[in-house]
């Protein structure tokens, strides 16, 4: 926990990890948990090379993730953005800011269920040709055998999906 300073970590092992911080910076690498629940007000989030499922919570700030192998559920009730590259996506995926992007980076060979809504922005996936669109809203199945579903909306930014 941190009001205003740096938290980092790297290279454990643990059942849960609980972050909580203000405004500081924070920063996770090679973690392996079966929980990971971050909850700012205003923090730059950087996680890479992680396991687990993921509660994201924030009025503000910057989440960027890669390597993330898991699932999980991303919120930004404010001016915020979300980047998230997955190697492996064990679990269904939501994600929401209401005035930021969101930019999600997928493997190729993952089947699944998505929708995702924009009030205000435009949403570009690298398999478009799949989805039905209408007016600010696009859904569909990826591949014939979904496991997992994807669900992304936000107000006042663009969605990036890439496989």
């Amino acid at each position: 926990t941190t009001t205003s300073g740096t938290v980092e970590g790297s290279g454990f092992t643990a059942s849960a990890l609980k972050i909580v911080s203000t405004n500081g910076d924070l920063g996770f690498d090679h973690v392996e948990t079966d929980t990971i629940h971050i909850k700012t007000t205003n923090a730059n989030t950087t996680i890479s090379n992680a396991s687990g499922a993921i509660t994201y919570e924030s009025k503000g700030g910057k989440l960027a993730m890669t390597g993330i192998k898991g699932s999980g559920s991303f919120h930004v009730s404010g001016e915020g953005m979300i980047e998230a590259s997955f190697s492996d996506v064990t679990g269904d995926l939501s994600a929401y800011t209401k005035n930021g992007n969101i930019t999600l980076t997928l493997l190729n060979q993952l089947d699944f269920k998505f929708s995702a809504t924009t009030k205000e922005g435009s949403i570009d996936t690298s398999f478009a040709d799949l989805l039905s669109v209408t007016d600010n809203t696009a859904a569909g199945i990826i591949g014939s055998s979904p496991n997992v579903t994807i669900e992304l909306e936000t107000r006042n930014g663009d969605i990036n999906v890439s496989r």
